[in-house]
């Protein structure tokens, strides 16, 4: 009986695998070896109000990605550890330090560098030229990410709650590599904008 049920979750880890693993080697900024982590220039808008500075997303190890933003003027705005169960916050300004803040930042984010697929893959859709890989990041959350056309990279994805997306995201490719120049984030429920430029 044991040898059976030995044999049944090889099957099933051998039939999940390839389409987790290539999903996980694609994801910018957490598994490649030249990865998209790295110093960034940063424009947000929220409403009306517009904010610019500079990022830092530095990987810690295979599960935390340390996030430090500060404005364009020098002041430090947060500094989080990204990890795909939750964050912590080393600092983050006063009128930044709220719970609600910090998270929608963890999501964005989590979402962005792909710390989320260190949890387990949920499913693996392909249709025609392109291939979802989806991946739980909260009770109601998950964040899923598509390959483009005939490439195999990760052009985009989406963060869903419930069954809309919160929020619509792609990447830019430096042509002729696997790195990535440059990353937006755009919420659907309301105007905020994110616009990372790798420098």
């Amino acid at each position: 009986m044991m040898r059976f049920l030995r044999l049944i979750s090889c099957m099933i880890l051998f039939w999940l695998a390839p389409g987790i693993l290539a999903a996980q080697s694609l994801l910018p900024g957490l598994y490649n070896s030249t990865d998209s982590l790295g110093l960034y220039s940063i424009d947000i808008e929220i409403n009306s109000s517009h904010f610019s500075g500079l990022l830092l997303l530095k990987k810690m190890n295979d599960s935390t990605i340390r996030l430090v933003m500060n404005s364009e003027m020098g002041p430090k705005l947060v500094d989080l550890e990204l990890m795909p169960s939750g964050f912590r916050v080393l600092y983050a300004f006063p009128k930044l330090n709220n719970r609600r803040t910090l998270r929608i930042l963890y999501e964005d984010f989590g979402a962005l560098a792909g710390i989320f697929a260190r949890n387990r893959c949920t499913k693996v859709e392909t249709r025609q030229d392109t291939t979802d890989y989806s991946y739980v990041a909260g009770k109601k959350m998950k964040v899923i990410y598509s390959t483009g056309g005939s490439s195999q990279k990760i052009s985009s994805g989406r963060l869903e709650e419930g069954k809309g997306a919160r929020a619509l995201f792609c990447y830019v490719f430096t042509p002729g590599s696997d790195q990535v120049s440059s990353m937006k984030l755009e919420h659907q429920q309301f105007r905020m904008i994110i616009s990372l430029t790798r420098i």
